[in-house]
């Protein structure tokens, strides 16, 4: 969303997007045309990857044993691509996820910034996913999809207050719409990621994690923890870190 008066802006309003679409009109989307549409991307300028995707499993062992293997090595082959685009100086963002317990794959792996979500009071949301992969948070609202729908059908007088500790996104026509969970959060790391490589384009994708977390604000207990990773992102003491040659690290 562009900072014209029209609607709402985005997190970097005057960036470069490039919408890979990997999900079906039905159904998830499969390992393969996840890892293509990385390789894609990196091939074709991207400086940052965002994913907001990924899988529910805590235990590859919770898997069918017919399709584990299947899984694993379609695992290590994504681990390995987004490896070498990081390697090529590109980072990669992804969603912590919305199942209340693990981290899910992407965001798992090790070269992988995993964004867990935040509500409007800096809490951690209620469906976040969490764990030591959790890098840091941003806002993702209060609310999960079912919790919505279920508030929706019993009365939507009552869910209306509920409607402002949401994220408001836009949508086809020039409409807008309420959005909630990891999903929202992580592009809101990807966008402030944008910014920093606006200000100073030489940035590794290193050093693009130590200032996140050297400027993220602290929440919950004190210090790094599995809900927030170092905290709540900060965008404005990140860019302000840049702009001053990285003197916060």
């Amino acid at each position: 969303a562009r900072h014209d008066g029209d609607g709402i802006s985005g997190v970097a309003p005057n960036v470069k997007l490039m919408d890979l679409r990997v999900f079906p009109t039905a159904g998830g989307a499969s390992f393969s045309d996840i890892t293509s549409a990385i390789v894609f991307a990196a091939n074709n300028g991207a400086d940052v990857i965002n994913l907001s995707l990924g899988t529910s499993f805590c235990d590859i062992n919770e898997l069918n044993p017919q399709v584990r293997n299947d899984v694993q090595a379609s695992l290590r082959n994504m681990e390995n691509i987004i490896n070498q685009v990081v390697a090529n100086g590109v980072v990669v963002v992804s969603s912590a996820g919305n199942n209340a317990r693990c981290v899910g794959f992407p965001a798992r792996f090790p070269n992988v910034i995993a964004v867990s979500s935040t509500t409007i009071e800096s809490q951690a949301s209620p469906f976040t996913s969490f764990g030591p992969e959790v890098l840091v948070a941003a806002p993702g609202g209060s609310l999960s999809r079912n919790e919505f729908f279920d508030a929706f059908a019993l009365n939507f007088q009552s869910l209306i207050p509920v409607l402002n500790t949401l994220l408001v996104t836009p949508y086809l026509n020039d409409n807008y719409g309420w959005f909630t969970g990891t999903s929202a959060s992580a592009p809101i790391v990807s966008g402030v990621v944008a910014l920093m490589l606006s200000e100073s384009a030489f940035l590794t994708p290193s050093q693009i994690r130590n200032v996140l977390v050297a400027t993220a604000q602290d929440r919950g207990s004190a210090g790094r923890d599995d809900f927030f990773g170092a905290g709540e992102i900060d965008a404005g003491a990140a860019l302000q870190c840049v702009a001053n040659n990285l003197t916060c690290l």
